[in-house]
């Protein structure tokens, strides 16, 4: 009667593919899963140790396992570009996982606490700015202005949904909101 969740890498979700029904059948119920990206570039940057088609395979596995995956996401990096947002959510939309996807995930953005090996990279990039006291991160400017814009708009999206006095939104419509947040910000549309 015992369930439990795990975390685990997506190159050990692959590295241990045939490990993973024996995880079901001793009551799991779900993995969260670091994907962070659909770019294969911020990736590298991130250190994840997998690459974008890694994702597909990894999402494979655990289906024939019997497994849910909830997959985390940055979704915003100094070097996502507003084709890698839109990908992101198509992704998440084409392998059914809007309902696995907590909808904070749409509005996370990188932080830069000090000593972060990535502050010097985007340093030398130009992009990077003051030390915020408060937040204890480093910031950054996205390479596409509209990004930070969306990025703001999903974060009042996001806390939106999950009002504490109310009950939460569905996953379905923060996602449909967010989507049209999208389209609006980087492709001028309501689609």
């Amino acid at each position: 009667a015992l369930t439990f969740d795990a975390t685990i890498k997506v190159e050990h979700l692959l590295e241990h593919a045939e490990l993973l029904p024996r995880l079901r059948e001793a009551g799991c119920i779900f993995i969260t899963s670091a994907f962070e990206s659909m770019n294969d570039a911020i990736l590298h940057h991130l250190a994840k140790g997998h690459v974008r088609a890694d994702l597909d395979r990894a999402l494979a596995a655990a289906e024939d396992a019997g497994l849910i995956v909830r997959p985390t996401w940055v979704a915003h990096t100094p070097w996502t570009t507003p084709e890698d947002f839109l990908n992101l959510l198509a992704f998440i939309e084409d392998h059914g996982l809007v309902e696995h996807v907590q909808p904070v995930q749409y509005a996370i953005r990188l932080l830069l606490p000090p000593g972060s090996p990535l502050i010097a990279t985007l340093d030398a990039e130009g992009r990077l700015d003051d030390f915020d006291d408060n937040a204890l991160t480093h910031t950054w400017r996205s390479s596409d202005p509209r990004l930070d814009e969306l990025q703001l708009e999903i974060a009042e999206i996001v806390e939106a949904s999950a009002c504490a006095n109310c009950d939460p939104e569905p996953a379905t419509e923060t996602f449909r909101k967010v989507k049209a947040a999208a389209h609006r910000h980087l492709r001028g549309d309501d689609s």
